[in-house]
């Protein structure tokens, strides 16, 4: 009885430490990695642009950022899976969607267009390393998935991971595998950008 007790009482407290300090601490730093991507790279790119921070990209890049922001506490692993039911229950009516959404990031501006690629990467990649930490499942699911799937059958993939500095670790790659690898492979003819797209879409929701 005195073990089953104690192994309750251990089960919660490790629950609040997990809950109150790793979690937070993985919390706070994608926050301050979206601030720094918006307040910084962003922010200092189009202040040397014509018209400033009065660019439609910058005010769209700004205001996805922000969604971002607002909703990173509630990007969880299960957040990212209904994410993929409804992308595999509702593909063909969503590409329309996601269409339109896609062309308001389009840019006349190589460097424009290249920043805007850039910073949509970097968040995305921002909120799937969170979701990850956050998520002991999603650790061991991409443990396994990546030692399992990727390293074995997605040989073709190896040279894109090692050659991107951001993703020279697990974290990196896991992101990648689940921002790109895991949705297309599940929902086949999904578009490498259609999750990207999805959360996008999602951040922009009040």
């Amino acid at each position: 009885m005195h073990e089953v007790i104690l192994l309750g009482i251990s089960i919660i407290a490790l629950t609040l430490i997990w809950r109150l300090g790793a979690r937070r601490t993985y919390l706070d730093e994608a926050r301050d990695a979206l601030f720094d991507l918006r307040d910084q790279r962003l922010r200092q790119f189009f202040l040397s642009r014509e018209n400033g921070l009065h660019h439609p990209a910058y005010v769209k890049l700004r205001k996805l950022i922000n969604g971002h922001l607002r909703h990173t506490e509630n990007f969880s692993f299960v957040s990212y899976v209904s994410l993929i039911v409804l992308l595999h229950r509702c593909k063909d009516e969503l590409s329309q969607e996601q269409r339109r959404h896609e062309e308001e990031f389009l840019s006349d501006d190589s460097e424009i267009q290249q920043i805007s690629d850039d910073v949509r990467r970097k968040s995305a990649e921002i909120m799937l390393i969170y979701m990850v930490k956050s998520s002991v499942f999603a650790r061991i699911l991409m443990f396994v998935f990546l030692s399992g799937y990727v390293l074995m059958q997605m040989r073709e993939h190896l040279h894109k991971i090692f050659c991107i500095q951001s993703w020279r670790n697990y974290m990196g790659i896991a992101a990648m595998v689940a921002l790109v690898i895991i949705p297309t492979r599940i929902v086949p003819g999904l578009s490498l950008n259609a999750t990207m797209s999805a959360m996008e879409l999602r951040s922009f929701e009040t």
